[in-house]
């Protein structure tokens, strides 16, 4: 049976902060939220981690508007 009172691990892979900083609230924004955002700029960083660290989903959200 899934074990529900452990943390899960979300990555999310973006470059853009303000993206970044919108994501991260949301998480923020529910206390008792049961996932743990782990914040990559670059994939080949999250790929590194990817190597010890288990994630349960992995976000990548490449949209930033530019001027």
């Amino acid at each position: 049976m899934e074990n529900r009172i452990s943390k899960r691990n979300v990555a999310l892979v973006e470059k853009c902060v303000m993206s970044t900083i919108g994501i991260k609230g949301l998480f923020d924004a529910m206390p008792d939220c049961r996932h743990t955002l782990h914040i990559f700029s670059k994939p080949s960083a999250f790929y590194k981690a990817a190597l010890t660290t288990p994630f349960s989903a992995v976000i990548f959200f490449s949209f930033c508007v530019k001027n």
